[in-house]
């Protein structure tokens, strides 16, 4: 299903109509850019996608405990303005230059769209590539303020230029993927190394 919406590029302040963005199908990798991904931030997203992105770590997928390695900091229940934190919690000599995959906590604090953005301006003006995360396709009736988040993400990250990777299906929960696994080779995968 492809949804069509219209928007204000707040860059060059042109009106873009007609965007097509799609809620189930995976991204193509219409540059064949790829990269490694140094990397791994944000909520129970990142938590989940950091075993496939960086063999060997497991990071606590429990609510509320921050999990931090060398690769990466991630915590189930972050919020983009947490995560923000995140960020600037990693020396920024690490973070220079290097690629990203970050889950902005958008399903955690969807009101908080202005901290996904400065998670995006602190990054890109690092000089690092992101990769963002996208969301549920299918939210819970009690949360359908996320019913628009893939198209709110991938405004962002257009924005931004940063590559969206689009949303997932959802597991029983309509929050965390069906399957990570299945959203990494799908997802991520065709823009790493």
């Amino acid at each position: 299903m492809k949804t069509k919406i219209t928007f204000v590029n707040q860059t060059t302040n042109k009106i873009i109509t007609n965007v097509k963005i799609s809620k189930t199908q995976p991204p193509k990798n219409p540059t064949n850019k790829t990269f490694p991904i140094d990397f791994v931030i944000g909520d129970s997203i990142a938590a989940g996608l950091a075993s496939y992105v960086i063999p060997g770590v497991v990071r606590n997928l429990s609510y509320g405990i921050k999990s931090t390695d060398a690769r990466g900091i991630s915590k189930v229940g972050a919020t983009p303005k947490e995560i923000l934190g995140f960020l600037t919690e990693i020396d920024s000599n690490k973070l220079l230059n290097k690629r990203i995959l970050l889950s902005s906590g958008y399903s955690n604090g969807p009101t908080q769209k202005l901290k996904i953005k400065d998670q995006l301006i602190y990054l890109k003006g690092l000089g690092c590539n992101i990769l963002l995360v996208g969301a549920t396709t299918d939210p819970p009736q009690n949360l359908m303020v996320l019913s628009d988040a893939n198209e709110q993400l991938n405004l962002i990250a257009t924005e931004y230029g940063v590559i969206f990777l689009g949303g997932f299906t959802p597991s029983k929960d309509r929050i965390h993927p069906l399957s990570y696994k299945e959203y990494y080779n799908n997802n991520v995968l065709p823009y790493e190394k």
